[in-house]
């Protein structure tokens, strides 16, 4: 596995994404799988400024950074930036928001977050 989405046999190692294209980071893993409510639960927070959902989606990648950060041991959390263009449109960055509330929640552990601007 190499992205964390779902495989959909035994014999295959990687999903047909990243057997098509090669990925420039080691392993990634997803907290929910980008369909159904979930799907509509990101797109609210992503496009309609729907924050409330941040603490949810926080608590989702905490049990997923509870499994991983043992191992992978990261020094900072840091979001993919979003590109000025958008962020001016949408008035805020919600993988910056998620990114903090992620290193609020394990900060006890000595992660932290990125600490850009998420307005």
């Amino acid at each position: 596995m190499k992205c964390g989405k779902p495989i959909d046999s035994f014999e295959k190692e990687y999903c047909s994404d990243c057997e098509r294209s090669p990925h420039w980071y080691e392993e990634g893993r997803a907290a929910l799988l980008y369909e159904k409510g979930a799907r509509r639960a990101i797109d609210r927070l992503k496009f309609y400024n729907r924050r409330e959902y941040v603490p949810f989606f926080g608590r989702c990648l905490e049990k997923l950074a509870g499994e991983y950060f043992p191992r992978w041991k990261p020094d900072c959390l840091v979001p993919v930036p979003m590109h000025r263009k958008k962020k001016a449109e949408r008035g805020y960055d919600q993988a910056a928001l998620l990114a903090r509330e992620l290193g609020r929640r394990t900060g006890g552990e000595g992660y932290s977050a990125y600490g850009g601007s998420d307005r």
